[in-house]
């Protein structure tokens, strides 16, 4: 029986259209979090959490980046994910384990939307499922908040240093949001093991951060856009 969407995915609006910076032919961006997957970032934490759960291994990957090796559980193995597919149709054996692959990630979520019939026109485009001008990211949220999301959450309590932006309502509400962990591609492809790697997200971080800016904040950081859209970018891609 297939799941309704609200029951396997969380859904969020990212990007330039919700920030209000969106520029001629920006596309929209959403970011969906699987609801039957956790991140833990060691093994004393995978003891509290049910069904599919991966461990970070950030040794021999870039900063920023991670791999996630397959906590096996008799249940998580039966569980099924979306469109009838279960835990091992998304992971990648290796001689260490099994990894979670963004590729096989994001091959499973085109497939099932192609199910779903809400659109034949679905393709890769890098790290995301395109449609139209509408680009799926995918990702899932980690049990805890990571060391560098804690060390920035420390230099920005206020009780230590005092300051105008970000203010402390906004500190308090950034603390109650989840870290993720999304899919690669594009320019991330020459990474070597790319597909193995996921990348720490602080997205809904950065949105609070933005929808907090003053005028001048938020008229400086549409201007870098725009230059990076109309200029930089014709320099370098990435």
């Amino acid at each position: 029986k297939r799941q309704p969407l609200c029951t396997l995915f969380s859904r969020y609006t990212v990007g330039s259209i919700v920030e209000g910076t969106n520029i001629t032919d920006s596309d929209c961006d959403l970011l969906f979090i699987w609801e039957n997957v956790t991140i833990c970032q060691n093994v004393e934490e995978v003891s509290r959490n049910d069904g599919a759960t991966f461990v970070m291994e950030r040794s021999n990957c870039p900063p920023g980046y991670t791999r996630l090796r397959l906590v096996e559980k008799q249940t998580a193995k039966e569980k099924i994910l979306i469109g009838g597919e279960t835990i091992e149709d998304i992971v990648e054996k290796t001689n260490e384990g099994k990894y979670l692959s963004n590729t096989k990630v994001i091959e499973c979520y085109a497939r099932y939307t192609r199910e779903k019939g809400r659109n034949l026109n679905i393709e890769r485009n890098g790290p995301c499922v395109k449609s139209m001008n509408v680009d799926m990211a995918q990702g899932f949220k980690l049990c805890k908040i990571t060391k560098e999301g804690n060390q920035w959450l420390d230099m920005m309590d206020s009780s230590k240093m005092e300051r105008l932006w970000p203010s402390p309502l906004v500190i308090e509400k950034i603390k109650k949001l989840n870290c993720h962990v999304v899919s690669v591609g594009g320019s991330d492809q020459h990474i070597p093991g790319y597909s193995l790697n996921w990348r720490l997200s602080y997205t809904l971080w950065e949105r609070e951060l933005v929808f907090s800016f003053h005028d001048a904040q938020f008229f400086c950081f549409l201007y870098m856009k725009i230059l990076n859209r109309k200029k930089l970018n014709e320099i370098c891609q990435d």
